[in-house]
């Protein structure tokens, strides 16, 4: 079983109240969960513990910081960046191998807002 998280209205990481867990199995979905988001005041390294704590092996997200993707992938998490539209339209493309990562860069940056 593959677990992949994506983020709910596909935006920045740390900044979401809820995440979306789809566990995938055999390139079916085989269960959802919402997964409260407990850090969104959080230090280096917590967001990553939370993950391998639900054994995420992929992220989907819109944009992630160029510090946090390397983390991630020095723990063997995927990460795919610009993602955008309906859930399931997206989930449906990383199942059939289709979804592919492209730069996304925000229009302001965290600590410009």
């Amino acid at each position: 079983m593959e677990r992949i998280l994506i983020l709910v209205f596909l935006s920045i990481l740390v900044e979401r109240p809820n995440y979306l867990l789809i566990d995938i199995e055999n390139n079916k979905i085989i269960g959802v969960k919402a997964l409260k988001n407990p850090l969104i005041e959080h230090e280096p390294g917590d967001i990553l513990r939370l993950l391998h704590e639900n054994k995420v092996s992929v992220v989907i997200c819109r944009g992630i910081g160029r510090r946090a993707r390397e983390y991630f992938r020095m723990y063997g998490i995927e990460v795919i960046t610009g993602a955008n539209g309906k859930i399931r339209d997206i989930v449906e493309a990383y199942i059939k191998g289709e979804l592919k990562s492209i730069d996304y860069t925000p229009k302001t940056k965290w600590k410009q807002r």
